[in-house]
């Protein structure tokens, strides 16, 4: 049966405390172990304390892990695009200066399209580009578009229910308030049910 200090190096136990720790005894009881000693910037032992062992310390370097920070994500926003504008824009674009004559160079035309000069002008005009804040760029796997709709519903219902104030809408609200929390809980059994 190996010792106990082969078996605490075997699973990467590093011991912090080397010195006395109980002087009436002059031995080392009062342990600190660690797998990572690298994050460990000071231990050692209180010379003075209120019992009779004396008291161990170690020092953890502090790693700051950032909350889940919000993602900005950029698209084009749609909302009131208005097509035939857009098709006018396009047409009235001079696409005749892009397409090579028959001794002028592909390279040239190419120079002209590739930034989208002409093309992204119209779009940016047309089809702005916005910015959101998102708390993930994507959803989970078991996220739906039934959940999300539950999910607005419910919000929409609690925004009249704190605009009314009426039991009746307060009623409305918990109950799909349940029910979303339900089917987003059983969304995501369903899922990891099937993944097994």
């Amino acid at each position: 049966m190996p010792s106990l200090p082969q078996t605490l190096s075997n699973i990467v136990l590093h011991q912090l405390i080397s010195g006395v720790t109980h002087p009436a005894s002059q031995t080392c009881l009062d342990h600190i172990y660690s797998t990572e000693i690298s994050t460990i910037v000071a231990s050692g032992i209180l010379l003075y304390g209120p019992s009779n062992h004396l008291q161990v310390f170690e020092v953890r370097q502090q790693f700051m892990t950032p909350k889940c920070s919000h993602t900005i994500i950029q698209y084009r926003d749609c909302n009131y695009l208005n097509k035939n504008s857009l098709r006018e824009d396009l047409q009235q674009l001079p696409f005749n200066d892009i397409i090579p004559e028959s001794n002028g160079s592909i390279n040239a035309s190419l120079e002209k399209w590739l930034p989208y000069s002409l093309f992204n002008s119209v779009v940016n005009k047309r089809l702005p580009l916005r910015q959101k804040r998102v708390k993930r760029p994507s959803q989970p796997p078991w996220f739906s578009e039934q959940l999300l709709n539950a999910i607005k519903h419910q919000n929409k219902l609690l925004k009249k229910a704190k605009r009314t104030k009426t039991d009746e809408d307060w009623r409305l609200y918990k109950i799909n308030r349940n029910t979303a929390y339900y089917k987003i809980r059983s969304f995501k059994v369903n899922f990891f049910l099937s993944c097994n």
